[in-house]
């Protein structure tokens, strides 16, 4: 088991802990996501800017001129050749070169012009359910056939979804890493959108300052934690710790005896003007033993007179349990007679979660013809046979002379387990003793038997007696239907 110097010791480290975590994860949460929050706008806000400046009705004429056959066999061909001038050739006989031109010359002086643009492209607007997007214009580092006119799979991310209805995303790939991508849309005079403006910001100086600011956050506070925890643990051990200790070995020391000077009581000075919950536990033990030491002294004062009467006490005793033992005991059979019964069927009354129990009922057959024929001497005889019948059975449970021929046992223990047993092994040794024609008429003992066994609902022992007794009633009517009228009550 740990000691409260333990407990306390890590009480004051997790909350310590779970605070500067906290802190770190707040701060580093905060501060991320109003970066994130502020490139985002960025982004946006030069897409839209971009966007703004373009001619819409000659992006129109030049989507549609980019997406006819014809254009895309002299794409295919100048990509297969590495050749740029057949994709201006074309563009100069259908002039649309010029304004491709400038547009193109805006894209590299926008990029240049903001050092956290990487990436200005204009793309043909497509619908959610595409699967590829084309490139009408990139910037001059990127080559005219990959420009003008190339179509690429869409991203998985964009898949489904209106690029001019997204929110900016911040997103990391192995080929252009860390960017905040968002898109603006380009209407025609006619108010269609026929392409859209993306604009890539670099985003991985970010990440890594994020980094960073997360290593040296931790660190600065890892640092603190350590000053706080020795500073804390300090205060902890000089005002709780140690006190508690002290008065926990003084307590050791507290040896009771009816001198208070000898006794031990708790003694420490520094406690005596603590007003504090430390010096409150201090003056209630301190009080505590006094009364102890109080408490010896009466005692001893009476153990006197506890002496002189302790020899009348115990005569006393030894008549009255030698009375009880008589009042509870059969004169005949030397069992449990009726009033000890009645004493054991209050107790169970009274302790009604009392172990389980089960109540045989035994009525001695043919006891009158007994009496009658031979004396009551002889009754007497049959009577005893009957009850050591009963007691070697039920062995480890009380056996009770209800009765002039009644016996009830109060089956518990050992032979509640095997009660069944138990009562049929009664039964049998009864009915074998009654066929015994060569014994003489007394030694062929014969009694009707019944059991119940407490019940959940049995509210009092009577209930269960009543059912045994109803049992043993028609063990009884069954012994006369097989025997006549020698079986007499």
């Amino acid at each position: 088991m740990k000691s409260i110097k333990s407990k306390l010791y890590l009480f004051v480290v997790a909350i310590i802990l779970i605070v500067a975590i906290g802190a770190i994860t707040l701060s580093y949460m905060i501060s991320s996501n109003q970066i994130d929050r502020v490139y985002k706008h960025v982004t946006t806000s030069s897409a839209e800017t971009f966007a703004k400046h373009l001619d819409g009705d000659y992006l129109r004429d030049l989507r549609i001129l980019l997406e006819s056959d014809e254009y895309q066999a002299i794409r295919n061909k100048a990509e297969l050749e590495k050749n740029d001038t057949l994709v201006k050739n074309y563009l100069e006989s259908k002039n649309m070169w010029n304004q491709y031109n400038i547009i193109r010359k805006d894209l590299d002086e926008y990029i240049d012009s903001m050092d956290e643009i990487k990436y200005v492209y204009i793309v043909a607007h497509g619908y959610e359910n595409a699967i590829v997007d084309m490139y009408m214009i990139d910037d001059s580092e990127q080559t005219l056939y990959d420009s003008a006119g190339r179509w690429e799979d869409r991203e998985d991310v964009y898949l489904g979804q209106d690029l001019t209805k997204i929110d900016p995303d911040i997103s990391y790939s192995d080929e252009w890493g860390w960017l905040v991508s968002d898109f603006a849309p380009v209407y025609d005079s006619e108010g269609n959108c026929v392409c859209i403006v993306g604009c890539d910001v670099d985003y991985s100086n970010i990440i890594a300052s994020k980094q960073n600011f997360l290593i040296v956050s931790i660190a600065g506070v890892s640092g603190l934690i350590v000053i706080i925890l020795i500073i804390g643990l300090t205060i902890v051990n000089k005002n709780l710790i140690i006190p508690l200790k002290t008065i926990a070995n003084e307590i050791h020391k507290f040896k009771p005896t009816n001198d208070t000077l000898n006794s031990g009581v708790i003694s420490i000075p520094e406690m005596t003007d603590r007003i504090d919950e430390i010096g409150q536990i201090y003056d209630s033990i301190r009080g505590t033993q006094f009364e102890v030491v109080d408490y010896f002294k009466s005692i001893t004062n009476m153990r006197e007179d506890i002496d002189t009467l302790k020899g009348e006490i115990d005569e006393q005793n030894l008549v009255i349990d030698k009375l009880n033992i008589e009042s509870s005991k059969d004169a005949l059979t030397g069992v449990n007679n009726r009033n000890a019964y009645l004493k054991k069927i209050k107790e169970l009354s009274t302790d009604q979660i009392k172990l389980d129990y089960a109540i045989v009922m035994i009525d001695i057959n043919n006891l009158k013809e007994m009496n009658d024929q031979y004396g009551h001497k002889v009754g007497d005889w049959y009577i005893q046979g009957c009850c050591k019948l009963i007691c070697n059975v039920f062995k480890h449970s009380p056996v009770y002379r209800y009765g002039g021929d009644e016996f009830v046992v109060i089956v518990d223990g050992d032979d509640f387990i095997n009660k069944q047993d138990r009562f049929n092994e009664l039964v049998e040794l009864f009915d074998k003793a009654s066929q015994k024609e060569t014994d003489r008429p007394w030694e062929r003992l014969s009694a009707a038997c019944g059991m119940a066994e407490k019940s959940t609902d049995d509210w009092s022992p009577e209930f269960v007696f009543k059912r045994a007794d109803e049992n043993m009633y028609k063990n009884k009517i069954q012994f006369k239907k097989e025997h006549g009228n020698g079986g007499q009550v």
